[in-house]
């Protein structure tokens, strides 16, 4: 893994030439939506938009022949799925994606804090043939927001990673998103590494509604290529109710691998005191059972209480 992330890399950054920063190229662009649900401002040299009520698709012109795409979705994305899912339709559109010789691979670059935003940025190189010839090279990146919208950003042309990471963090730092969502008063994020590098993260969003009940939001994602044209993705999120004092309420989770979904489930009260009920899907097959939980039922807010007394 290592030594596939570095010669990623190193194949990326001989490719480059310096370039200057967007910041000294192109004065600001404001962004605001007729629809009242994105806001930003962006180095860059115009910006086209359209827009559908809960989304927005924004090419960023930053060269010559040369731009930076983003889509806001509202409702949020799957993290590492989306990075993916957008650089092998690109492949399948312009490349020959099937030859035996050809061979995809990612690095998940950074994973960064953009003021209460998580950043996760790849880079991707497909080759083929026995020489390795480069076919293509793309930066790709997902802006995560506590309220649960996402950004997912890719270019697939000369921009550097750099000029490419200036561009999301300008973003990430300046949107102003219009969706309804409780200001959380708790939230943490942790990084996954795999022999050294960073493959994924992984948070906690903690919000109260108006009877003081607590909601949490869980979100994971993890990209990681296991050998040149094998990469693999998962993502998650998990949304758990609980009463002010910590009992469980409900539960609902949701897991994917590669973009498709394993399993989406729900965990909620049955009709005994100390039953569940746990309805949905696991591995395509229906769930609908009945649980009666002799010790109590712990939420992630009781946890997480423990965790920090």
């Amino acid at each position: 893994m290592r030594v596939l992330a570095w010669g990623l890399l190193l194949a990326l950054s001989i490719a480059l030439p310096a370039q200057a920063s967007l910041s000294k190229q192109f004065k600001k662009q404001k962004i605001e939506t007729a629809n009242k649900l994105l806001q930003a401002k962006v180095p860059a040299n115009g910006v086209k938009l359209e827009e559908e009520p809960d989304y927005i698709f924004m090419e960023f012109d930053v060269k010559a022949n040369d731009a930076v795409y983003c889509e806001l979705y509202s409702d949020g994305i799957d993290n590492a799925a989306s990075q993916q899912a957008i650089v092998e339709a690109i492949i399948q559109d312009g490349l020959n994606s099937t030859a035996e010789d050809s061979k995809l691979q990612s690095d998940v670059r950074r994973i960064a804090m953009e003021k209460d935003r998580i950043v996760m940025e790849t880079l991707w190189l497909f080759t083929q043939g026995k020489d390795s010839e480069q076919l293509l090279r793309m930066s790709t990146a997902t802006i995560q927001l506590a309220s649960g919208a996402g950004f997912v950003c890719w270019n697939a042309s000369s921009l550097s990673p750099d000029l490419f990471s200036e561009l999301v963090s300008a973003l990430a730092s300046s949107a102003k998103v219009n969706v309804a969502s409780a200001k959380p008063f708790y939230r943490d994020v942790v990084t996954f590494e795999l022999q050294g590098r960073v493959v994924g993260y992984g948070e906690n969003v903690l919000t109260r509604d108006d009877e003081d009940d607590i909601r949490v939001l869980s979100n994971m994602s993890m990209l990681m290529t296991i050998q040149p044209g094998l990469i693999t993705t998962s993502d998650s999120q998990k949304i758990e109710w609980s009463s002010p004092n910590g009992d469980l309420i409900n539960t609902y989770s949701v897991e994917s691998e590669n973009g498709n979904i394993t399993s989406e489930l729900s965990f909620e009260p049955g009709e005994g005191d100390t039953d569940w009920k746990v309805s949905g899907e696991l591995q395509g097959k229906k769930v609908e059972l009945e649980v009666n939980s002799v010790a109590t039922v712990k939420s992630d807010v009781e946890l997480l209480r423990a965790q920090y007394a």
